[in-house]
């Protein structure tokens, strides 16, 4: 059976690069040793927070066993972490949003019929009770992102196979099952291999998706009060692009910022209407032939931006993660950690918001069972 994540009292860690990004921006603590799953490979793969609270999921892969998932949570800003784990049969990784106390994860299960996505959810000031709700019906491709609606409701955004066309779908509101609560939109064609991502705002929801080699954007309105409705509004490509993948997408207010890997190369746009117009992309990361920098996370509050990502060359890997203070107009590269993923959020345990961020060590050589937080 899958082990529970062990907590381990705050432990200082080797120190990694810091560079501070503007006075907005205050240096990194130490590293704190959340927890640890001996003889289990544990890979960081959301990250989220609300106030003084922030969320996290991991996949956990034993040793000749099925793959799981590992919750991890605070509501003190991380000086104590409570975990839980789900025990399924697990086809894919796992995201998290929070919304308000609420935490909600989407993740695909396998059954005997095929996969499907199973919403999770739970108060995270009461733990540990927990519901799962299944969301589809079989076909889901294994990575769904998740985002927070107003009135409590949610956000899923998923490739599904349909007669052998792979097609995202957006699937929006109380996600109970009941009739008449939730909506589901076709986005339209999609490259499940090429990943997804769903972000939204008081007023919006995106999506971004690669349709071939077209990076594009649907974006839709939230109208109406209890219950809300979505309305779309339009789809555009972002930029035609033969080796992007992996689309990370964040907004708070009208800006949106959307991060991806091409050519290697870690990149980010951003729009300050809504999605409706991006600027031009900007390297934060570029990589030699045969090494990828890949985003794990975007993290929007304000004016600023957090960005997490892992670069991997070979069997070698590296978590990185970038913080910017003036909207997204510089970015400096706060953190560094080799042998595994930075994942980053941006949260607001007092006046001012801070950046936070978990690195795993899944690519270390022997892998590494330690899991790291580290915040402003």
């Amino acid at each position: 059976m899958p082990r529970s994540l062990m907590v381990r009292p705050a432990a200082l860690a080797a120190a990694i690069s810091i560079a501070v990004a503007s006075p907005a921006s205050a240096a990194l603590g130490p590293n704190q040793q959340i927890g640890d799953e001996s003889g289990d490979d544990i890979v960081v793969t959301d990250m989220d927070g609300r106030g003084s609270r922030l969320v996290a999921s991991f996949d956990a892969t034993p040793d000749e066993a099925e793959p799981y998932v590992v919750y991890a949570y605070t509501t003190d800003g991380g000086a104590a972490w409570s975990f839980s784990t789900f025990a399924g049969f697990i086809a894919g990784s796992s995201r998290v949003a929070l919304c308000g106390s609420i935490a909600m994860s989407a993740l695909v299960v396998r059954e005997d019929a095929g996969r499907r996505i199973l919403l999770e959810q739970w108060d995270v000031t009461a733990p540990p009770a927990a519901s799962s709700v299944p969301v589809t019906t079989t076909g889901a491709h294994r990575s769904p992102d998740i985002a927070c609606l107003p009135g409590g409701r949610t956000a899923i955004a998923y490739a599904t196979n349909e007669d052998g066309a792979w097609l995202v779908r957006l699937l929006a509101g109380d996600l109970d099952g009941s009739p008449g609560s939730s909506q589901l939109f076709e986005v339209g064609p999609g490259a499940p291999g090429k990943g997804l991502a769903v972000a939204s705002t008081d007023s919006r929801v995106f999506v971004a998706w690669f349709a071939g080699h077209r990076l594009r954007l649907a974006r839709f309105r939230i109208a109406g009060s209890s219950p809300y409705r979505l309305t779309r509004i339009d789809t555009t490509t972002i930029a035609t692009l033969p080796t992007g993948a992996t689309p990370q997408l964040a907004a708070h207010g009208s800006r949106v910022v959307l991060a991806y890997r091409d050519k290697g190369d870690l990149k980010v746009r951003r729009s300050n209407d809504h999605g409706a117009r991006f600027g031009s992309a900007r390297t934060l990361r570029a990589t030699p032939s045969g090494t990828d920098a890949t985003p794990t996370s975007v993290s929007v509050r304000g004016d600023r931006v957090a960005i997490g990502a892992i670069e991997i060359h070979g069997t070698t890997a590296m978590g990185l993660g970038y913080a910017s203070a003036d909207a997204g107009s510089s970015y400096t590269r706060i953190a560094s950690r080799s042998g595994g993923r930075i994942v980053a959020t941006l949260f607001q345990p007092g006046n001012a918001v801070r950046y936070a961020q978990i690195a795993d060590q899944s690519i270390s050589d022997p892998p590494a069972d330690r899991i790291l937080f580290r915040r402003e």
